[in-house]
């Protein structure tokens, strides 16, 4: 079996973390879980990991399990899939990106429904960028409704205009 994993074909990745938003946790380590399944689905390897905001893990670095014996600590097959678990207890919005081999980014949303769990497939032979990003935005209350200003608006340009013809209704009245 190693000289099959020899010549197999593998793929690597780097996980970077990142943090935004006005109530971001900045200085805060986030508590990752990595684990790697092959094409058929067997499980190979998992990690656990802790970053902080401008951190990256390379799979370089190694998981544990099977893909450390199997396919060296760098290496995992072409094709297999990469589940990203991050616990989100503080409700914050988690974006995972993907850089594509086009160049391109594919966004992947992180929703609450699937229990902070994002999978990405890791497919092809380069190592594949992904960019974990948290964004905790908290709308500050200012005690006024900003969102439609149209009839505030319309309130300020309309009562001197009314006042004006009012005061014009009067005079011609006086007069």
């Amino acid at each position: 079996s190693n000289l099959i994993a020899k010549n197999m074909k593998s793929t690597a990745f780097n996980l970077k973390k990142s943090v935004s938003g006005n109530m971001g946790d900045y200085n805060g380590s986030f508590a990752i879980k990595l684990e790697v399944y092959e094409p058929d689905g067997t499980k190979v390897g998992e990690k656990e990991i802790m970053l902080k905001n401008g951190d990256t893990y390379s799979s370089k670095d190694g998981l544990s399990g099977d893909v450390s014996k199997a396919f060296g600590t760098d290496a995992m097959p072409v094709g297999s899939t990469l589940v990203i678990t991050e616990n989100n207890e503080l409700n914050y919005t988690a974006v995972v990106k993907v850089n594509q081999q086009d160049g391109s980014v594919n966004e992947i949303d992180h929703e609450p429904s699937n229990k902070g769990k994002v999978k990405v497939k890791l497919d092809r032979v380069e190592t594949i960028e992904i960019e974990l990003t948290n964004k905790k935005d908290v709308a500050i209350d200012v005690g006024v409704n900003m969102e439609n200003q149209t009839p505030l608006a319309a309130a300020a340009l309309l009562i001197p205009v009314l006042w004006l013809t009012e005061r014009n209704r009067r005079k011609r009245r006086r007069g």
